[in-house]
């Protein structure tokens, strides 16, 4: 594939508008609240879970729940941070992919002032390592409430 097809560039140039439009109206509403509502829900349960394990022959019910729970937040909340990380990955990607194959100039400069497309939660983006950073936050926070 050499050159560019300019209906290509526009297309990413429209998803980068419609990223900025979501990014400005969603940062502190629909992402952060589903997000933080996970991470929160995995905390508790994770704790639960603790707390249950030693109550497993007395009380399988609450315990298979209280894991079974925990296993759909862990997914949920990983498959969720890793799309996230994904948008920001691929597109960095094509970007890449579209420097290397320009022709001429003026292609060079259009490709260089695009920006790979991120999601962004509060005031910070999601990119490749986001997944790892919530998992540990929610053990870190998890351990500490099983401390107090």
């Amino acid at each position: 594939m050499k050159g560019i097809i300019r209906k290509e560039m526009l297309l990413y140039k429209s998803i980068l508008i419609l990223e900025k439009d979501l990014n400005t109206n969603m940062k502190y509403t629909g992402i952060p609240g589903a997000t933080c509502g996970v991470w929160v829900v995995e905390i508790l349960v994770f704790y639960g879970t603790i707390k249950s394990i030693p109550k497993f022959l007395s009380n399988t019910s609450i315990s298979i729940l209280f894991l079974l729970t925990f296993i759909n937040t862990v997914i949920s909340s990983v498959w969720g941070n890793t799309m996230a990380s994904k948008v920001f990955t691929e597109s960095r990607k094509l970007l890449q992919l579209w420097k290397g194959n320009a022709t001429n100039k003026v292609q060079k400069r259009e490709i260089k002032a695009l920006y790979p497309a991120r999601l962004r939660v509060f005031d910070c983006f999601s990119d490749q390592l986001t997944p790892f950073v919530a998992q540990d936050f929610i053990a870190n926070q998890t351990i500490s409430l099983i401390l107090l």
